[in-house]
């Protein structure tokens, strides 16, 4: 009803913000008036639009009949960018699974050619020179 936890009722009791009498059985803890939620209207007529929600013209629950269409005009809107999302989303699993089966022909076609053995550089089968031949001046 509070819409609050447990703890938070005893401690404004305790702080004295919520004003509350201690009983035999409890705490009986005293609301102010406020307004509650109808759930539905309690008078009036009720216009029923082509979605099948009634909406209330008049009396305590009345709602303007530009919000109406407006909630309507943004619904329409959200229903169509749905509508194309899906479609974009279709889209991209067909080319998904059209990439999948290219790549399987491929791999099973063998079309990338087997790795080549690496050519030998000039002077690759002499053997490799002593490390101090860099420092001496006259050469071995």
């Amino acid at each position: 009803m509070l819409e609050i936890f447990e703890r938070a009722v005893r401690k404004r009791i305790t702080a004295n913000t919520l004003p509350a009498a201690r009983t035999a059985t409890g705490w009986l803890v005293e609301l102010e008036a406020g307004p509650r939620a109808v759930p539905g209207p309690a008078w009036g007529s009720i216009a029923v639009p082509e979605g099948g929600t009634s909406v209330p013209t008049d009396g305590p629950g009345a709602v303007p009949a530009a919000l109406v269409g407006e909630l309507r005009h943004q619904r329409d809107h959200f229903e169509r960018q749905l509508a194309d999302l899906h479609q974009h989303l279709e889209a991209s699993e067909q080319a998904e699974a059209e990439l999948r089966r290219l790549l399987a022909a491929a791999l099973q076609k063998r079309a990338l050619p087997a790795p080549r053995e690496p050519e030998s550089a000039p002077g690759a089968d002499m053997p490799p020179r002593p490390w101090w031949t860099r420092w001496w001046p006259w050469g071995p």
